[in-house]
């Protein structure tokens, strides 16, 4: 039976994710049951739920605490301050797949039947999560005019960033090149391009004509 007073002060939030993960690695399927997980570790039910509600929300973790992980090694990093609004989120880009390495074994199994990279629950959050964040640093573009201001369009360019990663995650899940080559270029060109757009130049191009055919040819 499981024993909370002897193992309680064992259990963190890390500690139950690393079992988690563990656990789904060698099985290749989630713990049957909250229960089931909980005795394994010899740890009681509560102890679970001192931190995590359901399997969804801790595997919803996983993913804000791997985002966090690489946000955070660019945003806090005195020496990346001065680095431009692209540079950031390039440098946030590779260092996303950088952290997703260290536990690829279970980010492609636990969702290799999605059609996106993340299930709807991790989705959820982490799309929020991740849309405040850049949200940040789409502020500084549009402060120092690296990223153009647009009316309405400006207000989903978080939303185009949050796009660009999940293209990025789901084509580093598919990259079978050695040393994930091919996702290294296609962070540089999908970035590239995405910033491309948000400055002043081919969108604007795109949206002048779009509106010189819609007043003259409606």
């Amino acid at each position: 039976m499981p024993t909370s007073t002897s193992n309680k002060s064992k259990v963190t939030k890390a500690t139950l994710l690393d079992a988690y993960i563990r656990e789904y690695c060698l099985t290749g399927h989630r713990p049957p049951s909250i229960y089931a997980f909980c005795d394994a570790m010899e740890i009681s039910e509560g102890d679970f739920y001192n931190f995590f509600t359901s399997f969804d929300q801790l595997e919803a973790s996983i993913w804000k605490d791997a985002f966090d992980h690489a946000y955070h090694r660019v945003n806090n990093d005195d020496e990346l301050a001065e680095l431009s609004v692209r540079d950031k989120y390039l440098t946030f880009a590779f260092a996303w797949v950088e952290v997703l390495k260290e536990r690829r074994s279970f980010y492609v199994l636990s969702f290799k039947h999605q059609w996106t990279p993340f299930p709807e629950s991790a989705l959820k959050e982490l799309r929020s999560h991740a849309k405040k964040s850049f949200g940040n640093w789409i502020e500084e573009g549009s402060s120092n005019g690296e990223i153009e201001r647009r009316f309405k369009v400006s207000d989903h360019y978080d939303e185009a960033l949050w796009i660009n990663l999940l293209f990025i995650t789901g084509f580093w899940m598919k990259d079978d090149s050695v040393g994930f080559e091919k996702t290294d270029a296609a962070i540089e060109k999908s970035v590239n391009l995405g910033f491309d757009l948000l400055n002043k130049g081919s969108l604007d191009s795109a949206l002048d004509l779009g509106k010189f055919l819609f007043q003259n040819f409606r």
